[in-house]
């Protein structure tokens, strides 16, 4: 062991005189209380055996866990940021491609023999006209009466 470490480890029958070193005093003026060392990179070390205190490696885990949960709150703002933007756009489209009339649509690939075949077969005031509804199987399902058959 090195001298500057035997004065600090001594029976706990003895009191151990406190030595304060610059470093020491800082910590001490800052809050710190015991033998803590402050190094530059945040490690807190302990002068009594030289073990790690628990109280730190607890402290770095709740900064962890609180730097994970702050990463974690972020990526989810972007997530959904992302996601209503695209929505939006999917939505401006739909509107888009609704508005426009379908033989719009349509008309650049048909040619004019085309198009008079269809005017012909099926004149505007004649159109089917389509209705959503459920279906037959849907009904059925509601239906109470309906058993099934055991041959």
């Amino acid at each position: 062991m090195e001298n500057g470490g035997e004065s600090l480890l001594r029976s706990r029958s003895r009191p151990v005189p406190n030595m304060s070193t610059s470093s020491d005093l800082d910590s001490s003026q800052e809050g710190g209380s015991g033998p803590r060392r402050q190094q530059g990179n945040g490690d807190c070390h302990t002068a009594s055996n030289g073990r790690v205190e628990a109280e730190h490696v607890i402290s770095k885990k709740v900064q962890l866990k609180r730097k994970a949960e702050s990463l974690k709150s972020d990526l989810m703002c972007q997530f959904e940021n992302h996601i209503a933007d695209f929505m939006d756009g999917l939505i401006e489209e739909s509107m888009i491609l609704e508005a426009a009339p379908v033989s719009a649509v349509f008309s650049s690939s048909l040619s004019d023999k085309e198009r008079g075949k269809l005017r012909h077969l099926h004149p505007h005031s004649q159109g089917k006209q389509f209705i959503s509804r459920r279906s037959l199987l849907d009904e059925l399902f509601e239906v109470n009466h309906i058993r099934t058959i055991y041959h």
